[in-house]
């Protein structure tokens, strides 16, 4: 996040879920003008890295008893791009 706004990007930070490993994570809401997106795509491939986590407890597809821990390889970041149409703050 320091990353992207020493580029100038807008950043919003939200404690959010993952799905399959159920652990906390972030979700990063980022702000970028025209122009912007490629700078800010290479930026975050040179600062997020891949990382294992390890599952363990009762999954919905593993029948039986409780597994023992499995090692599983978690990307960096999942970038999902958008055009905002129109974009308001709201200020007292």
């Amino acid at each position: 996040m320091n990353a992207l706004t020493a580029f100038g990007a807008m950043c919003t930070r939200l404690k959010s879920q993952g799905g399959f490993l159920r652990q906390p994570s972030h979700l990063l809401l980022v702000g970028l003008g025209e122009g912007r997106l490629d700078g800010a795509l290479k930026l975050l491939e040179q600062t997020c890295r891949t990382r294992v986590e390890y599952v363990s407890g009762p999954l919905e597809s593993i029948p039986g008893p409780m597994p023992a821990p499995i090692p599983v390889q978690v990307r960096g970041a999942t970038v999902f791009a958008f055009n905002v149409e129109r974009h308001e703050e709201i200020r007292p």
